[in-house]
C-alpha cells in the first residue's frame, strides 16, 4: 500500500493485479483438469484395449469379472472426479474474472467522470460527483425475497448436480440385484 492517499491509478492497478493473478489460477486449473481428463482417458483406452483380463477360471461367474474390472473402473471414476473439481474451478475463476474486470470498468468510468467534472470547472458538479462517489454501499444487504444472478446462478447448478448425481444412483441401483429388491420394500 503506498504511504500516501490512495489515488484511482492505485485502485485500478490493484484490481489488473487481480485479475492477472485469477487469470493465472484460472489457467492452472484448466491445465490441470485438462491434463486429468485426458490420463483418465488414456488409461480407459489402456485397460480396454492394451490390458487382456486372465482367463476365467470360472468360465463366465460375473463376479469374477466384477473383482478383475471394478478397480480399474473406480480408479477412473477417481480420477475423472478430480478432473471435474479442476475444471469447476476454472469455472468459478471464470466468474471471479467477469466480476473483477467489472470493478475495473467501474473504477475507470468513474475516473472519466471524475476527470470530466475537474475539467468542465464547473465546482457544484465536481462535489456531486465526489459525493455520489463516497455514497457507493459495496456491501448492500439484500431484502426478502430478494437474488442477485449469482445466487440464481448457484442454485441452477446445485440442482443440475443433485439431479446428474440422483440419476447415475439409480442407474448403479438398477445394476445391483439386491439393491432393487431393497427399493421396492422401501417403496411399499
Amino acid at each position: 500500500m503506498p504511504a500516501g492517499p490512495v489515488t484511482i491509478h492505485d485502485s485500478i492497478d490493484r484490481l489488473q493485479k487481480e485479475l492477472d493473478a485469477l487469470s493465472y489460477r484460472g489457467n492452472l486449473s484448466l491445465v490441470l483438469g485438462s491434463a486429468t481428463t485426458v490420463s483418465g482417458i488414456l488409461m480407459f483406452g489402456y485397460f480396454v484395449f492394451f490390458k487382456q483380463p486372465p482367463i476365467d477360471p470360472a468360465h463366465g461367474n460375473p463376479w469374477w469379472y466384477i473383482a478383475e474390472f471394478l478397480p480399474r473402473v473406480s480408479l477412473i471414476i477417481i480420477i475423472e472426479v478430480f478432473a471435474f473439481f479442476f475444471l469447476r474451478l476454472y469455472k468459478a475463476g471464470l466468474g471471479d474474472v467477469k466480476y473483477f474486470q467489472n470493478e475495473l470498468t467501474n473504477v475507470e468510468a468513474r475516473a472519466i467522470a471524475l476527470q470530466s467534472a475537474k475539467d468542465s470547472g464547473d465546482k457544484t458538479t465536481e462535489a456531486i460527483v465526489i459525493i455520489k462517489f463516497a455514497e457507493t454501499e459495496r456491501n448492500f444487504v439484500l431484502r426478502k425475497g430478494e437474488v442477485t444472478p449469482d445466487i440464481k446462478r448457484e442454485e441452477m447448478e446445485r440442482g443440475s448436480t443433485a439431479s446428474i448425481l440422483k440419476e447415475i444412483s439409480s442407474i448403479v441401483r438398477a445394476g445391483i440385484p439386491h439393491a432393487r429388491a431393497d427399493d421396492t420394500k422401501t417403496d411399499t
